[in-house]
């Protein structure tokens, strides 16, 4: 589904600099369930921006689906973003004046679907929280925030699903239920998971590593 090839990403050309990506070639297929992992600064969250069109390289390739993104428009690559990729952060980016439920039906506005009510309930509960449709984020756990957000990113049954340190603001038994909840998802759905992480705990639930080091990947294990 995802094919870079020798993906570089420079920032201060010309003067200091930087090379956050340097040469970085990785083939994902369709349903994978994978973590890119490294030292703060190897280049993790580089790469997720350039995989969910937030960001271009500065040289190389990168298809979707057989199109050459790294070619397009911001106006095309603001489009995949919204009819392709779904996005998890570890600060959850709810709007607080929406209800959970407004939250996810949000996501449908914006990548103009046409939907129905159950589409929404449907995605809510899915991650087990469809009783929580009328709460504010405020009246709502970090765990359960999380949710909102999972079904936030699942409910345009996106193609790829980028996880940016998803259980970075949790306790050991949210991100634990967290992980399981995006397990099954993968798993109903044949959704493609990536994430960005230093914890152990997702990387104990991937079935496969990308290990980044100073722009450069080191290892490349499947489980």
């Amino acid at each position: 589904m995802i094919k870079l090839e020798n993906l570089k990403k420079t920032y201060n050309p010309g003067k200091i600099e930087v090379h956050a990506l340097d040469n970085v070639s990785i083939n994902i297929e369709e349903g994978e369930f994978l973590t890119i992992h490294g030292p703060s600064g190897s280049g993790k969250t580089t790469l997720l921006n350039i995989l969910g069109c937030l960001d271009i390289a500065t040289s190389g390739d990168y298809y979707f689906k057989e199109r050459d993104v790294s070619k397009l428009s911001m106006s095309d690559l603001s489009n995949i973003r919204r009819t392709n990729i779904g996005f998890i952060f570890q600060t959850y980016n709810l709007i607080p004046v929406l209800t959970a439920y407004e939250n996810v039906e949000l996501s449908l506005m914006l990548a103009h679907r046409k939907y129905k009510k159950e589409d929404i309930l449907n995605a809510l509960d899915d991650v087990g929280i469809k009783d929580l449709a009328k709460r504010f984020p405020r009246e709502m756990s970090g765990g359960q925030q999380q949710r909102v957000s999972i079904a936030r990113a699942l409910v345009k049954s996106p193609k790829l699903i980028l996880a940016d340190e998803p259980t970075a603001n949790l306790d050991s038994e949210n991100a634990t239920m967290i992980m399981k909840a995006m397990k099954e998802m993968n798993e109903k759905y044949n959704v493609t998971f990536v994430f960005s992480t230093h914890d152990p705990l997702v990387m104990s639930f991937a079935k496969r590593l990308i290990k980044l080091k100073d722009g450069k990947i080191e290892t490349d294990e499947r489980k």
